[in-house]
């Protein structure tokens, strides 16, 4: 008995790949979608960036006025040096309007005091950093102190913080607002509460 061939039903059927002219003309295809996308793609990483910064104040914000309403004392929230390192406890200049270099929480012996690491009776509760792609400025300058109320202390109005993108090399100046990547506002009102939202377009950062 002889065997079915399977020449007759394989015969004229060939496996075709990419030619070398497909090959690049898809390369170049996808190069020319990557680099339209990547605008886009980097101002949504931007936008996330001081999203998340802002987010971290208002965090901190809460928090600070949380812990004074619960031990029923004097907590602040300062500015760190904008220079200052990773692990730095320590207030900068206690009048800066400059956040820069983030902030510490710690229940103050009275409004406005600055941390004094010392001081055993007035701990740090929190200390964040900020990347330098992001500036941090206050419209009015100072130590935020909350009192037992949860009240802001010792401030004339609200007071507004800045966060906005800085895509510059020098991180003494303050980031832009722009359409792409605007800025985020960080309102503390005297009553203690605290919101977040967009800044306008050319807004100022600071």
């Amino acid at each position: 008995m002889t065997e079915p061939s399977n020449r007759a039903a394989g015969h004229g059927c060939r496996l075709r790949g990419f030619t070398l002219v497909e090959l690049v003309i898809t390369i170049v295809v996808l190069a020319v979608l990557a680099a339209a996308a990547m605008p886009s793609f980097m101002g949504l990483i931007r936008r996330n960036e001081v999203t998340s910064q802002a987010n971290n104040l208002l965090a901190d914000l809460q928090y600070a006025r949380s812990e004074a309403l619960t031990r029923r004392a004097f907590v602040s929230l300062c500015p760190r040096a904008p220079d200052a390192g990773a692990a730095d406890e320590s207030c900068g200049d206690a009048d800066s309007d400059n956040f820069d270099g983030g902030w510490l929480v710690y229940a103050a012996s009275s409004a406005h005091a600055a941390y004094d690491s010392s001081d055993a009776d007035h701990p740090l509760l929190r200390l964040t950093a900020i990347p330098a792609t992001v500036s941090m400025r206050a419209g009015d300058g100072g130590i935020l102190t909350f009192n037992s109320r949860g009240e802001l202390v010792g401030n004339d109005g609200d007071v507004v913080l800045a966060a906005c993108y800085r895509s510059g090399s020098d991180t003494a100046a303050a980031g832009e607002s722009s359409s792409i990547v605007p800025g985020k506002q960080v309102r503390v009102a005297s009553s203690g509460r605290v919101a977040v939202s967009n800044f306008g377009e050319d807004s100022s950062c600071g």
